[in-house]
């Protein structure tokens, strides 16, 4: 059986979301826009692996607008999928709220995505929180999903990791994670918070095993707390 989250482990994007929002296409792919009732602090880009679960509430309830993209986990394994995020719909994104910077959010092995994204373009996406992420993606290489035709060997796949794009002088300044054993993907995000913890990256790890709230109210604070610092 394939653990939630976990390549393969959910296939197609849903047909619907049980919370209101507005069907768009940006660049060629499919998201959805939650906005909240009131002026939001920011704008978060929600990637998940076809089940949203109540991130979107949970965000907007705090008053951040989201992104809901609307793909497969496998979109997020390819550098196009990485790509498109960081060119095409985040600018889309700064464009259409007149906001300096929007915040990543993701799970699963979307989850991965957005901490490898985040870490490499640390300007772009200062804040980011990731639940159950597929750290160690590289150890499904060789199993049968599309990682097998998007890397030539499981040693290609380790070394495009988030892990290895860590870089302690270009880190986001809110780094958030979690993901309470005795899950999957338990080893990867504790060997992520070793490697956070020794080069001295102020990061949050969410200890509580309901970390979906949790994880909200980091990203609204992150993101009012970094807007205070560009005025």
């Amino acid at each position: 059986m394939t653990p939630p989250g976990t390549p393969g482990g959910r296939g197609q994007p849903p047909d619907r979301s049980p919370f209101a929002g507005t069907n768009l296409h940006v660049g060629g792919h499919p998201v959805r826009v939650h906005d909240p009732a009131t002026v939001p602090p920011g704008v978060a880009i929600l990637l998940h692996d076809g089940d949203a679960g109540t991130h979107p509430a949970d965000l907007t309830a705090l008053g951040v607008t989201v992104v809901e993209v609307l793909e497969s986990a496998h979109f997020w394994m390819t550098p196009a999928g990485e790509a498109w995020v960081s060119e095409t719909l985040a600018p889309w994104a700064l464009a259409r709220w007149g906001v300096p910077h929007v915040a990543l959010v993701g799970f699963g092995v979307a989850g991965h995505a957005a901490l490898r994204l985040a870490f490499r373009a640390a300007g772009l996406f200062p804040v980011v929180a990731a639940e159950s992420a597929a750290v160690d993606l590289h150890d499904y290489y060789g199993t049968g999903t599309p990682l097998d035709g998007v890397y030539d060997s499981r040693e290609a796949c380790r070394q495009d990791s988030a892990l290895l794009s860590v870089r302690q002088s270009r880190t986001p300044p809110h780094v958030a994670f979690a993901c309470p054993p005795p899950h999957a993907h338990s080893r990867g995000n504790d060997r992520l918070r070793e490697k956070l913890n020794a080069i001295g990256v102020a990061h949050t790890f969410v200890e509580q095993p309901e970390a979906t709230a949790a994880l909200a109210g980091f990203v609204a604070a992150g993101l009012r707390q970094h807007a205070r610092r560009l005025l």
